[in-house]
């Protein structure tokens, strides 16, 4: 079956492959012509480089140069109604205390997922996706802003918990961010019922790193909820009528889905430029979005945030541009995908 699913290049091959690392099935299980159809289709395994061993170093996390006053609306009941109303109004919503969080550690973590768990690693903690796959990549045309590998369950532990490992991609260090397939093991310890009784709950994602990192802006192209179980998120949003003013990367770049438009204080300056006078010299090579005040104050001004702890749960429209930090410890979250009112995989 995953032959012929690697062979059509189907979406459902990393779901199928994701499913086989949860059952105790890895890259090294597999017979060596499935390995071969399976390359550049499902993230590679994460092998040892020889690198000296170091621990990853947290810094600050980014301060922003936009101006952050207003909250997102907040339900402490009824969430089910809440949510129903945030659907129809296309506005986010931050369901407190909407399930009992698990109490996950990286221990458990790495037992849930015995033959590995997708990864990001990227060099700093700024966590950025980026299609590898994308020919601009794969020629040296773009730099891959991060990798996506099959951590094994062993390494996983260690890195969530933030000791000394040998890296496998960067000498000088690097960040970790789990970006897997929910195991249903992880699953049953969660209940998701507020969320309606329609589409598929066994579609989640586990998103795991040591706090201090980040997803710096980007935007997803469906209805989003993010269900925070150990540690804590802030996460910035911007509705989806700042999106061309934040100038999106085109939907065949190997960054799409990103933002040129940079929130963080070192950005400041660029994005002034670009907003105010457009000039936009100072950011990366793109289509030419609007200027003016009016461009500049939907960015500078616009933003609402939002603060999950544990138990908590946001829903969030497509289109919406957001900056993702994680705090604590450990910060682990749970997301799913919504398109015309139901579930769908991440």
């Amino acid at each position: 079956m995953l032959d012929g699913l690697a062979a059509g290049g189907s979406a459902a091959t990393l779901r199928f492959f994701e499913t086989m690392l949860h059952d105790g099935f890895g890259w090294a299980d597999l017979p060596r012509a499935s390995a071969l159809r399976l390359e550049g289709r499902a993230p590679p395994p994460a092998l040892s480089s020889g690198y000296d061993a170091v621990a990853p170093v947290i810094e600050p996390l980014p301060e922003l140069w936009v101006s952050v006053t207003k909250r997102v609306e907040e339900a402490r009941a009824n969430h089910g109604e809440a949510l129903d109303a945030a659907r129809r109004n296309k506005t986010p919503v931050l369901l407190k205390g909407a399930f009992s969080a698990p109490q996950w550690t990286a221990r458990s973590l790495a037992r849930s997922f015995p033959a590995g768990a997708v990864c990001r690693v990227a060099p700093s903690a700024a966590v950025s996706f980026c299609r590898e796959s994308h020919p601009d990549v794969v020629d040296g045309v773009t730099k891959a802003l991060s990798r996506a590998l099959v951590v094994p369950a062993a390494e996983l532990e260690t890195r969530l918990n933030g000791e000394a490992a040998s890296p496998f991609v960067y000498p000088n260090g690097e960040h970790l961010y789990v970006q897997a397939l929910a195991p249903p093991s992880l699953l049953r310890d969660v209940d998701l019922s507020f969320l309606g009784n329609f589409g598929a709950r066994d579609a989640c994602r586990v998103w795991a790193c040591r706090g201090g990192v980040y997803s710096p802006l980007h935007y997803d192209a469906q209805d989003s909820h993010l269900v925070q179980a150990t540690g804590s998120k802030r996460v910035v949003l911007w509705p989806s009528t700042s999106l061309e003013a934040l100038r999106p990367y085109d939907a065949s770049s190997p960054l799409a889905r990103r933002l040129r438009v940079d929130v963080r204080v070192d950005g400041m300056n660029a994005a002034e430029a670009a907003l105010r006078r457009g000039d936009e010299r100072g950011l990366p090579a793109g289509e030419t979005g609007p200027s003016g005040e009016g461009a500049y104050e939907q960015v500078a001004r616009g933003a609402v945030e939002a603060i999950l702890e544990p138990g908590d749960a946001l829903f969030f429209p497509a289109d919406w541009a957001h900056h993702i930090e994680s705090r604590g410890d450990l910060s682990v979250a749970l997301s799913l995908r919504e398109v015309d009112g139901a579930l769908v995989g991440t």
